[in-house]
């Protein structure tokens, strides 16, 4: 039988991507090609000639800064976080003390030992369960504890070392595009570095917010065991220079057979949208079950919202704005026309003035969906040659603030949009395939904005009201309190925008039957 996961030498183009992956929800390993370097200064930074792990440099850089740990088995009393140069004596520790035990032999009955039930799932990013001894100290009966740096935001904090090209597969990430470059640029994202002595763990789970991720094997090698969709599971050894994709909502257990570093992201796009909608609406109203008592207290769905945001990493509020801001994304392939610009008049604002963010090959933002009155000026006299001066290529980023009489729509994007030097057409786009995968991903979206404006409240932001000048409120509404992102009248407007768009670029503009995915 062909295998769930799909191997392949190189990364494939993007529109391959997702025929091959993304569209049927499929797990991949890609093993780096001739001429792909994507990872090789991270590799310098973190590695010896021959590939092994030398924490001296690094250490060299961290000294006592503290990093967050997982354990394995999980144990309560074990702090989350160490200095890390006391992580880097313990991993070194269970290094030595794995090379004296028949670790693979282990680790394989480890796996078979905690295999999870269907449907259990376990957020990533929390410590692991504590299913019994952790791999290596069977034959001892010794349950120590194996410490595990994960969901570590390295490159947020020290992008020196860090550095890394992602290929074009793995690009579209309207997920830390929004946080880099959105209200939040600076202060969060979801890309990690896990670092782990062999018999490491991250337990059964699915990944947070029905997101996608992709975990690249810098060193060292990891047993994963994927489960399918009928109960049963593959498992597979990824090795240095390898990277696995998995699929939103997909359970999986990663075990590090050796000492193992790797960079991960959790992402998301147009293909995984609906997904990421659903898991919010459902934590959304698992959150207002649990404060129901107190429902007619002022700013009540905004705290039910902080909630979300709390345990999933975005609120509802912020994944509408995120996707009003992808659909922008989605639009780069097009040629502009007046239902692009008022798509752009409408839904974005000048990105308020902030330190530059490092945003790898997730692209960047001179605008971030807003207040569209705060622009209304600057923009109206639009001049395509103006924004030639500010953008030069796809992988270019614009300024953090963009020159007075820039132009508008161009400029809310992440990259330049072509031009046909005649802004009077309607929207259209170079080729009948860009213009399908760019409705696609629009109606995708639209899809998904219409499913969250069927759970959001009703009434006016409280919050808005109350914090007019400003105000930030965690991402549900916008400084100034021009839009009200946690308004269902919000997303069902971007509904409504993204489906006209779609309905000029292509047919009826009804989604293809093959978008629709699994």
């Amino acid at each position: 039988a062909m295998p769930f996961v799909l191997h392949r030498h190189g990364f494939p183009p993007f529109q391959e991507f997702v025929e091959e992956c993304l569209l049927p929800n499929r797990p991949a390993l890609f093993t780096q090609g001739p001429g792909e370097q994507c990872w090789d200064r991270v590799r310098a930074a973190w590695c010896t000639a021959d590939g092994a792990i030398d924490l001296s440099r690094v250490a060299a850089v961290l000294g006592d800064e503290h990093v967050p740990i997982a354990w394995t088995p999980a144990v309560d009393s074990l702090p989350c976080t160490l200095p890390f140069s006391v992580f880097a004596a313990l991993f070194r520790e269970r290094c030595e003390i794995a090379a004296r035990e028949p670790q693979r032999r282990e680790l394989e009955e480890w796996l078979r030992s905690v295999e999870g039930p269907a449907g259990e799932a376990e957020v990533a990013g929390a410590a692991p369960r504590a299913v019994g001894m952790a791999p290596g100290c069977a034959a001892s009966g010794a349950a120590a504890p194996v410490p595990y740096l994960k969901d570590w935001h390295c490159r947020l904090k020290h992008p020196d070392l860090v550095q890394y090209t992602l290929p074009a597969a793995l690009q579209s990430d309207w997920l830390n595009l929004f946080l880099l470059s959105g209200p939040r640029a600076g202060h969060d994202d979801f890309r990690f570095v896990y670092l782990g002595p062999p018999g490491s763990v991250t337990g059964y789970h699915t990944d947070v917010l029905g997101s996608y991720s992709w975990s690249t094997n810098i060193s060292g090698r990891k047993l994963w065991r994927i489960f399918l969709p009928d109960g049963t599971h593959e498992d597979f050894v990824q090795a240095a220079g390898q990277t696995v994709f998995v699929p939103a909502l997909v359970p999986h257990i990663v075990v590090n057979e050796t000492a193992a570093l790797s960079v991960n992201h959790n992402w998301g796009n147009a293909y995984n949208a609906i997904k990421m909608a659903e898991t919010l609406a459902a934590d959304l109203a698992a959150a207002r079950a649990t404060i129901m008592d107190v429902a007619d207290m002022d700013g009540w769905h905004e705290q039910c919202d902080a909630m979300v945001r709390a345990n999933c990493g975005l609120a509802c509020a912020e994944l509408v704005r995120l996707l009003a801001m992808g659909a922008g994304t989605a639009m780069r392939a097009l040629h502009q026309g007046p239902a692009i610009t008022a798509y752009m008049a409408r839904w974005y604002k000048p990105a308020r003035t902030q330190a530059p963010v490092d945003r790898g090959d997730v692209g960047s933002c001179g605008l971030e969906p807003g207040d569209p009155t705060a622009c209304k000026d600057t923009c109206e006299a639009a001049s395509q040659d103006t924004c030639q001066d500010t953008c030069t290529s796809s992988q270019d980023q614009f300024s953090e603030n963009p020159t007075p009489g820039s132009n508008f729509a161009t400029s809310c994007l992440c990259h330049a949009l072509p031009s046909t030097g005649d802004n009077s057409a309607d929207v259209t786009a170079h080729t009948p395939e860009c213009a399908a995968s760019a409705c696609n991903e629009l109606l995708l979206a639209a899809q998904a904005l219409d499913g969250l404006a069927g759970v959001l409240h009703a009434g006016p932001c409280a919050v808005s009201r109350v914090r007019a000048a400003g105000c930030t409120c965690m991402g549900t509404c916008d400084p100034g309190g021009a839009i009200d992102w946690l308004n269902p009248g919000t997303a069902r407007s971007l509904v409504a925008d993204l489906r006209a768009i779609a309905a000029t670029l292509h047919g009826d503009g009804q989604l293809d039957d093959r978008f629709r995915g699994p």
